[in-house]
């Protein structure tokens, strides 16, 4: 795979994604969530005070390291469009 990335940031990119150790950011969206509820990335990134782009990079990361899973669709709250919902993983709601 051809790729722009210094081999550091890659090497950094590997090794956070081989840790089960969260980061501030990470452990900012969970603090926001609540068990049964479905989020989308838009409705995390108001409720941690968060910009976008960070959201939706460690929701990609909690979402690989299975804190956070999807399942299903929504209507976001904020922006009306169907999109991904979040959960946390260990919610069994459905």
């Amino acid at each position: 795979m051809h790729t722009d990335m210094a081999d550091t940031s890659l090497e950094a990119y590997d090794a956070l994604k081989s840790s089960k150790a969260l980061g501030k950011k990470q452990q900012q969206i969970l603090d926001v969530m609540h068990l049964k509820r479905a989020y989308t990335r838009r409705e995390l990134s108001r409720l941690a005070n968060m910009e976008m782009s960070s959201v939706a990079g460690r929701v990609n990361e909690l979402i690989f390291m299975r804190y956070i899973e999807v399942v299903g669709r929504k209507e976001c709250s904020i922006t009306h469009k169907l999109v991904e919902a979040l959960k946390k993983v260990g919610d069994t709601s459905g």
